[in-house]
């Protein structure tokens, strides 16, 4: 991927980046909780 691409990975994914990166991420509206228990988790 490069700069300002778009992209789509299903439930469940694993990223690895291999430089420094700055993203956002976009969940659904209704699954934020999930998201961010997920993401709290791996830390």
């Amino acid at each position: 991927m490069g700069a300002a691409e778009i992209y789509y990975w299903p439930s469940g994914h694993t990223d690895v980046v291999e430089e420094a990166i700055g993203t956002v991420e976009l969940s659904p509206h209704d699954q934020p909780a999930q998201g961010l228990a997920h993401v709290v988790g791996k830390l």
